[in-house]
């Protein structure tokens, strides 16, 4: 590291780093910059970074560092490499979280919707959007997982697979008699006996509504879960504890020699 612009006294402030072995083609570069014993304030440094075995660097990394910054998940006096989580996930740039969210809260609107509506005709569905919603609160899994958790959020390994969820069964009242989705089901011509051919389409309405808030909810669970894995992946190297014994010799920002193509 070495001073570029409004580093007054660059033979106080002194750098040390360490590398973080991330993947088997990763490495997390820590560099811990040391104000403490000067009084300039900041400035901008340029940071070389050359790996062995490949060409060097030419042009440097600009950083911008000064004492009045705020203290961040990264860094608040300690290290933690859990704020990288999101940076290095493979799925950094989607919101599938908040995408399978939205699905199933416009789907639990639309069941509501279509259980106003058929109740408005004479129809009244078996099950309430109230006990619709208690469904989906009870079969949701990972709760505290969205698209930006880190990997403080795991604490044990994720389950091998999915379990299979079965949607509730539903059926409709017409004029005081419960006609069921089984009936439904097990009838061959997809007539029901006592129910009114008219209101025939109103009970598939009801099965269907409820298949897609199913549905849904299995999004839901399988895009937290995917997070949730990752995460359990992450975890190993991001949520170990931060070994500053591992840091290089501190050395001064003034000591420092700008590295040359010509140098070798």
């Amino acid at each position: 590291m070495t001073p570029r612009n409004g580093v007054s006294k660059p033979d106080e402030i002194t750098y040390r780093y360490q590398v973080v072995p991330f993947d088997s083609s990763q490495r997390i570069l820590v560099v811990e910059l040391d104000l403490s014993q000067t009084e300039n304030t900041g400035g901008i440094y340029d940071l070389w970074v050359n790996q062995k075995g490949k060409q060097d660097m030419t042009t440097p990394l600009q950083l911008t560092i000064s004492k009045q910054q705020e203290a961040s998940p990264l860094y608040d006096g300690s290290v933690h490499l859990s704020a990288l989580s999101t940076k290095l996930s493979t799925n950094s740039n989607t919101n599938m979280i908040q995408a399978a969210k939205t699905k199933l809260d416009d789907q639990l609107k639309t069941y509501e919707i279509e259980y106003d509506r058929l109740k408005a005709l004479g129809t009244e569905m078996l099950l309430t959007p109230a006990q619709m919603k208690d469904f989906v609160k009870k079969n949701l899994i990972y709760d505290d997982i969205d698209d930006k958790s880190t990997t403080d959020k795991v604490d044990e390994a994720p389950v091998q697979q999915l379990p299979e969820l079965v949607a509730p069964q539903t059926g409709i009242i017409v004029d005081g008699k419960t006609f069921s989705e089984a009936e439904y089901r097990n009838s061959s011509n997809s007539s029901i006996e006592g129910l009114d051919p008219r209101y025939a389409d109103d009970l598939i309405t009801a099965i269907e509504s409820v298949g897609k808030v199913t549905s849904a909810v299995v999004s839901m669970n399988q895009a937290r879960w995917n997070k949730y894995t990752e995460l359990y992946g992450l975890s190993r190297t991001l949520s170990a504890s931060f070994r500053t014994s591992q840091y290089t010799k501190a050395q001064t920002i003034a000591s420092t020699k700008v590295p040359l193509p010509d140098d070798k």
